[in-house]
């Protein structure tokens, strides 16, 4: 059997996000081929109403964004209410920057995170993944919330590069200013 079709029927029963090395290790392909599989099926799926959704990590079948604005009015009730500027700057950070403990979401922002981070969790639109040698948590987008903003990948985002560069950089200045011994002048 053809790998597309599989891969397609476990997203559809699976009905969430399902890692990429986890559908390797079913499929019992490697990355490469799970890769062209997934590039057949976003091009088959291209233009319905479902759409092949992807993180680095994830993938997932999402409403497509062609059609979102239509399923959103569909159920305007079930999506009532805004997730506030707080929330919205919150998940950009966390989509630009890549995984972010919230001690530096807090540092990029200049403030408390939580209620911001708890918004994003209740919708689905961000994840929390405990790693090994951190305090915390590490905060990641979810397909969701690439669906939510009518992307398929993350890279779509409007100045992708520009800004996460600019993140990296004003980082790496913070950094040095941190590590650079004062020297009392």
């Amino acid at each position: 059997m053809n790998l597309v079709p599989k891969i397609q029927a476990i997203l559809f029963v699976d009905g969430g996000e399902v890692k990429k090395t986890k559908l390797s290790k079913i499929l019992d392909v490697d990355m490469q081929q799970l890769n062209s599989a997934l590039g057949v099926l976003r091009q088959i799926l291209d233009g319905q109403g479902i759409a092949l959704i992807e993180t680095e990590e994830f993938v997932a079948l999402r409403v497509a964004p062609s059609v979102a604005e239509f399923i959103n009015d569909l159920y305007k009730e079930d999506l009532k209410g805004d997730i506030g500027k707080a929330a919205l700057e919150t998940l950009a950070i966390i989509l630009y920057r890549g995984p972010s403990l919230r001690s530096e979401i807090d540092f990029i922002r200049g403030v408390n995170s939580s209620t911001s981070i708890r918004a994003l969790l209740l919708r689905g639109l961000i994840t929390k993944q405990k790693t090994s040698g951190t305090a915390g948590f590490v905060y990641k987008p979810t397909t969701e919330a690439l669906a939510f903003l009518g992307i398929k990948n993350i890279k779509e985002l409007p100045n992708y590069e520009k800004i996460k560069n600019t993140i990296e950089k004003l980082e790496n200045n913070a950094e040095k200013e941190h590590n650079t011994p004062d020297d009392g002048n």
